[in-house]
């Protein structure tokens, strides 16, 4: 990583901590709140012993069902994610450019992206969940590449696929940042899995308290997740931010040189 990025990844994160966390952190709230909400309607079916073992439940279900419930699980994982990124790169553009990003121009900016920030996220996630599992480079790989995207959302001025498109470019050039950013926090997220499972291991599934593990475990859960994506949205659209500025200077550098030397045979001639 480019020690200009590492600089600023701190003085940001101090100066807009709380804006960078909420946008990180909501769709992961509601995630949260939809999983819940399962857990009460599906603990009540299985109390009334109108449900089984989940196994039993997965063996009744149609073909057509059990493809909605792994497009969903899909969802799940990539969606929440994308959604906080985009919201983050939002901010940090809005930082270095000196100017304070209030709630309406937020909200304005980020309605007026989300229709395709949606579909890329659930498209992408698919290739990404395919890629992975057979054999796990490819899907490696497949994020990797794609990186780039919601920055690039975020950030564009205007031609919004163009920037996409420009952003597949750019991750391979950064794949070694990138690659070491993945797996970061992937580590990162051991504690956050074991604040969501454990609180509902110490509390007794039968008992008359059984939802305050899920509870618990939930809103330790998003929080711990908010600060990871927080940290890593950040440094991604730090990243791309750079690559894009460097991008920017070869082009102009090489636009120097051709004129130069157009100018030199001029001369000669």
């Amino acid at each position: 990583m480019d020690q200009s990025v590492r600089t600023q990844i701190l003085p940001l994160i101090r100066r807009r901590l709380l804006p960078l966390w909420l946008a990180a952190t909501w769709p992961f709230a509601l995630e949260a709140c939809c999983m819940v909400s399962i857990s009460f309607a599906m603990h009540a079916r299985v109390v009334s012993g109108q449900l089984g073992s989940p196994l039993e439940i997965w063996q009744s279900m149609s073909s057509l069902n059990r493809l909605a419930i792994s497009l969903a699980f899909i969802v799940s994982i990539f969606l929440p994610l994308d959604l906080g990124a985009v919201g983050v790169a939002m901010i940090v553009r809005s930082y270095q450019q000196g100017k304070d990003l209030d709630l309406k121009s937020f909200v304005s900016r980020y309605a007026r992206i989300v229709w395709l920030v949606v579909p890329i996220s659930i498209g992408l996630g698919i290739f990404i969940y395919l890629g992975s599992l057979f054999f796990l480079f490819p899907g490696i790989f497949l994020a990797i590449w794609r990186a780039f995207v919601m920055p690039a959302l975020a950030t564009a001025q205007d031609n919004l696929g163009r920037a996409v498109r420009h952003s597949f470019r750019l991750s391979l050039r950064r794949f070694g940042s990138l690659l070491g950013l993945a797996l970061a926090t992937i580590i990162a997220q051991i504690p956050a899995l074991l604040a969501l499972f454990v609180p509902n291991v110490v509390v007794a599934e039968r008992g008359p308290y059984w939802w305050v593990g899920r509870l618990v475990g939930w809103v330790l859960f998003t929080g711990l997740m908010g600060l990871i994506f927080m940290t890593r949205s950040v440094v991604l659209a730090l990243l791309y931010l750079d690559a894009v500025r460097s991008d920017a200077c070869s082009h102009a550098t090489l636009a120097m040189t051709s004129n130069a030397r157009a100018e030199e045979s001029k001369f000669d001639n």
